[in-house]
């Protein structure tokens, strides 16, 4: 087993996606290598691997794991209608045949960094992504969904972007979170500014806006935790 790791790590990475399920498997296969094999060739002067990795890093394990949207998707990567259509099959017959994971539900949060693990994933995508995390009345996480990829500003100016997946769920608490790529962790006037408008959005539907996180590697700023959000 060790001489067939070390021998993966010293040639697979010189492999092609094709080549290397061939010779290892497709357990051993990459996130960007497996979206490879499913989109097949390049587009826009990218070949197949620069724009799987480029998709990875702008959407993330969890924003793939959500991803339906396909007019979204052509905006985000640029590709024609057949590969986007190719892509997001392919994640809706994994959402069908495997289901969702239930490793979010087991958490109950009590302060802001009770979520924070959870954005892991967020920290280093190239693009702001804007995540709700939806609890129940019993503070406890029963689900989340990556509401946009972009401008996480501009989606937090719909309310009905950030409380449609809570009236769903049946939450009755959210708690956003969007990653800012630069590193820095402080939220903008218009950061602050649209949070208030959905807390304010949210107490007309009886769905509390507990808290906004702006996520980074380094760490993350509670709006709450900062005195910007009053509950």
């Amino acid at each position: 087993m060790k001489r067939r790791a070390a021998d993966l790590e010293a040639n697979g990475a010189e492999l092609m996606p094709r080549e290397k399920l061939m010779k290892y498997g497709i357990e051993e296969l990459t996130l960007p290598e497996l979206l490879a094999l499913v989109i097949g060739t390049g587009y826009g002067g990218k070949n197949v691997m620069q724009l799987s990795h480029e998709i990875v890093m702008d959407y993330g394990a969890a924003g793939l794991k959500d991803l339906k949207e396909i007019n979204s998707l052509r905006e985000v990567t640029g590709m024609p209608f057949v590969k986007s259509a190719m892509l997001l099959a392919s994640l809706e017959l994994g959402r069908r045949l495997c289901g969702k994971g239930d490793d979010e539900e087991m958490i109950r949060v009590t302060q802001p960094g009770d979520v924070y693990p959870l954005t892991k994933d967020m920290w280093d995508l190239e693009q702001e992504q804007l995540r709700g995390i939806y609890l129940n009345a019993a503070s406890k996480v029963i689900g989340s969904k990556v509401l946009t990829v972009g401008t996480a500003r501009q989606s937090l100016s719909d309310p009905a972007t950030v409380f449609r997946p809570a009236l769903k769920m049946g939450a009755s608490f959210v708690i956003l979170a969007h990653n800012h790529p630069s590193g820095e962790t402080a939220p903008s006037q218009a950061d602050v500014a649209v949070t208030k408008e959905i807390s304010e959005a949210g107490k007309i539907l009886h769905i509390k806006l507990l808290d906004h996180l702006i996520v980074t590697r380094s760490g993350f700023t509670s709006l709450l935790g900062a005195g910007l959000l009053k509950n």
